[in-house]
């Protein structure tokens, strides 16, 4: 086919296309009514996709931040960082007055977005965490809550009055902005990457064109050549321009101008999205590209840190059951294997991390979370099959839980593909993979006894003396955990140095980030020799150990709010309230301490008077 022809081709078909869209789009009997309900969404369910349409389209390859990920992640992330959750709720009134809803997942949203964009302007995607916000950009929120979500629609109005405002705040430095305009401005940021999405098919049909999002096609050169991969837009204005040596990908813009056509239409839809998916990833597998996305998918369709959750949650629940009836032992044995099982369900979803992005399982901040959590959980499990005295085990099934749900939370928060692809400075070599993970095995071993030493101080506030049966073993336990912490923190803290000599020519220079390893080593060396000169017994090694707590948080959390020195890649704003939360549970923690010092030497002091009398 000579150029020339595809090019009039292409501009009739998108022509055309464009007004069959609109009108079929307007008489679909099942497409949601744009009439707003009392919650100003849509009253009927979304656009229905296949089974088989959406498990192809999840694993079509798309180029976004600086990595190849599956159109599943892809949808993941853009959705989760608009709306805080990766699922859509939207509610609706019945014919009967009543409130109803359903969810679509993030694959059903995007392909809503992409193919339906006057459906999905409807749902309720953006989060608004203060209806300031809406007051500012003059868009009306009367009646709902302070905290909510809107859609697309219901944002549009103001629009103008949101790119003015973002433009104002861009000129003031982050951190001088006030909560009310970094929500302005992150929902902002939101709302035009949207804008994008919502063009990214549409808009190959159109002269305006907002956004360059979607980039689904992979250059025709080799991956040396070229690595940038192109949006359906940019590939238009290509074709446009020059038609030569482009027939292919002019056929994948007219397959994706036929699915926008006539998207419910099955018959039509699926084999046109099977023959362009196969069009994509032939060329992706060519270029060495496609390897792992089929991999990744089935990571986040297993689910495993979910699962990992779930099941430590139900140890925990077990086990707290056995403190009720210590001497019923297949509870105790059922809790053993439940945490247990947790643990594998982790590893094997951090082991699958690794796999995919070929590196050792430490290389962000989220996955210390996961690497932590996991860690120690084993050890206490380990300690728990020395002693039997089901303390370790409640610590297991409490790190492993409160370490899942951080992450998780924490991936919430930030919003971003936790896949991404690493900043320059940690693409580096073996020091660095070696360093990260003992040193984070440093992290977990304070925690984990912290955790332990929270049971010593606060049993002794109610048992200020005797008790040996219980408190001696304890305090042996928080001893052999930070003995092994400590052995882990100074290796890791070498090998550091020995990166940093490495990479940046020197093996120390005082960064915050270094400053609190040496912290952890310092402090937990302190402890250590306090004991051997009998400067503290088990009681204060415990105080302590809840204080050195304090430090790994402020090591592992902390000295990333400072935003300075070269660690500043780890920094997550919205992080602050819960360092200070736990900072202020742990100083309570050692208040309770000092409170059950105090009644220990009052009965030290008594003592001797009774034995006189």
């Amino acid at each position: 086919m000579r150029a020339s022809a595809v090019v009039t081709l292409l501009l009739v078909f998108f022509a055309s296309g464009t007004v069959a869209a609109e009108s079929d789009g307007a008489a679909r009997p099942d497409a949601p009514s744009t009439a707003w309900s009392g919650f100003g969404k849509p009253a009927a369910p979304s656009t229905t996709w296949s089974e088989e349409t959406i498990r192809l389209l999840e694993t079509l390859p798309v180029q976004d931040g600086g990595r190849l990920k599956p159109f599943h992640t892809y949808a993941r992330y853009k959705l989760l960082g608009m709306n805080g959750k990766t699922k859509v709720e939207i509610k609706y009134l019945t014919d009967d007055q009543e409130v109803a809803s359903y969810k679509i997942t993030a694959t059903q949203w995007l392909l809503d977005t992409l193919f339906t964009p006057e459906v999905a302007k409807l749902y309720p995607i953006f989060s608004v965490r203060n209806d300031a916000v809406l007051t500012e950009i003059q868009v009306g929120h009367a009646g709902r809550k302070k905290a909510d979500r809107y859609s697309y629609a219901q944002i549009e109005p103001g629009r103008e009055h949101l790119r003015q405002k973002m433009l104002e705040i861009r000129e003031i430095n982050p951190e001088d902005r006030d909560t009310v305009q970094t929500q302005i401005f992150e929902l902002g940021s939101s709302f035009f990457s949207y804008e994008g999405l919502l063009d990214a098919v549409a808009g190959i049909a159109s002269d305006h064109v907002r956004g360059r999002e979607f980039a689904i096609i992979p250059p025709p050169a080799t991956r040396e050549q070229v690595e940038t991969w192109g949006t359906p837009n940019e590939l238009r204005s290509a074709v446009l321009r020059n038609a030569r040596g482009l027939e292919r990908e002019a056929g994948m813009l007219a397959t994706l101008g036929e699915v926008a056509r006539q998207p419910l239409n099955v018959a039509v839809v699926e084999p046109k999205l099977r023959e362009l998916h196969g069009a994509i990833v032939a060329r992706a597998k060519a270029r060495g590209e496609y390897g792992k996305i089929e991999l990744e998918v089935s990571f986040y369709n297993a689910a495993w840190f979910h699962w990992g959750l779930g099941f430590f949650a139900i140890g925990f629940v077990l086990v707290a059951f056995t403190w009720l009836a210590p001497r019923l032992w297949p509870l105790y044995w059922g809790s053993m294997v439940v945490t247990l099982v947790a643990v594998i369900v982790t590893t094997i979803g951090i082991t699958q991390r690794c796999i995919i992005r070929g590196r050792p399982p430490v290389n962000t901040l989220y996955e210390t979370i996961l690497f932590v959590a996991a860690t120690a959980a084993l050890t206490a499990l380990i300690v728990e099959m020395m002693n039997r005295r089901r303390i370790a085990l409640s610590a297991a099934a409490i790190m492993g839980l409160g370490g899942l749900f951080l992450a998780m939370k924490y991936e919430a928060l930030d919003g971003g593909d936790t896949f991404a692809p690493l900043v320059a400075v940690l693409r580096t070599n073996f020091w660095l993979a070696t360093h990260v993970t003992t040193v984070t095995l440093g992290y977990s071993a304070g925690l984990l006894a912290a955790v332990v030493a929270h049971v010593y101080v606060i049993g002794r506030l109610f048992v200020p003396a005797g008790g040996d049966g219980f408190f001696k073993p304890l305090g042996r336990m928080i001893y052999g955990i930070i003995a092994f912490g400590l052995f882990f923190s100074v290796l890791g803290t070498i090998l550091g140095g020995i990166w940093a000599n490495d990479s940046w020519g020197r093996f120390w220079g005082w960064d915050p980030k270094e400053n609190g390893a040496l912290m952890i080593v310092l402090w937990e060396l302190a402890m250590l020799h306090a004991r051997r000169g009998r400067y503290i017994g088990d009681f204060g090694f415990a105080m302590a150990s809840v204080f050195g707590g304090i430090i790994v948080v402020f090591s592992w959390w902390g000295v990333n709010l400072l935003n300075v020195g070269l660690h500043t890649y780890g920094f997550t704003s919205g992080i602050q309230l819960a360092v200070w939360v736990t900072y202020g549970a742990l100083f309570a923690v050692l208040a309770l301490g000092g409170i059950a010092w105090v009644r220990m030497l009052i009965e030290e002091a008594a003592r001797p008077a009774e034995t006189g009398d």
